[in-house]
């Protein structure tokens, strides 16, 4: 049986400073530039942390709309 695939994935590597993200809608892995590497990785801290990363990712994602409306 196959294992569901994820709506949402980050992938960091420590020691390249390489990220990607996977967005279930978009059926890839799409690598993120050098410079993205810190902000990533913050979003990935608070996600970890988040007693419900579901809805801090969805806050997080609202946040980042409404600044590129502006």
């Amino acid at each position: 049986m196959e294992k569901p695939l994820p709506d949402f994935a980050i992938f960091q590597n420590d020691r390249t400073k390489v990220s990607a993200l996977w967005i279930k809608e978009v059926g890839e892995w799409r690598e993120c530039p050098p410079k993205d590497y810190e902000t990533l990785q913050v979003i990935t801290a608070i996600l970890r942390n988040s007693p419900d990363p579901e809805h801090t990712l969805v806050m997080i994602a609202n946040l980042i709309t409404k600044m590129n409306e502006e």
